[in-house]
């Protein structure tokens, strides 16, 4: 009996042994599973940052883009009105210079009118004499 009891302690003893060392394995695997797992993560978390990264860069290019064309649209804009004041103070220019010869040429024309009176009332007078 004392050896069937032994025996019996010796069976448990091993099958408690193996169970340890399968326990100890599925142990192990488990925690590669999850350094694994947290590598993936990291990794993932590494991904997604150098997106973000990327995506702030892209705004900022395209921000940067767009305060660009904005400045250039707004120097044109001032460049154009530029051209439209001077080419308007030029003509206002021609216009006023275009009313003083008018101007002058009416008073050329009543100067002349004046003559020719003048002339066609001496002439009266010379025909009457």
């Amino acid at each position: 009996r004392k050896t069937e009891f032994e025996d019996q302690m010796k069976k448990y003893e091993y099958e408690l042994e193996e169970s340890k060392g399968k326990m100890r394995t599925e142990n192990r695997n488990l925690e590669n599973k999850l350094e694994k797992i947290k590598e993936e993560s990291n990794n993932e978390r590494i991904n997604l940052e150098n997106d973000l990264e990327e995506i702030k860069k892209e705004q900022e290019r395209r921000k940067t883009e767009f305060e660009d064309q904005m400045k250039k649209y707004e120097y044109e804009l001032e460049e154009s009105k530029g051209k439209m004041r001077t080419e308007n103070r030029n003509l206002e220019n021609k216009l006023e210079k275009i009313k003083e010869e008018s101007n002058n040429e009416r008073i050329n024309l009543e100067n002349d009118l004046e003559e020719i009176k003048k002339e066609q009332e001496r002439r009266k007078t010379e025909f009457e004499d």
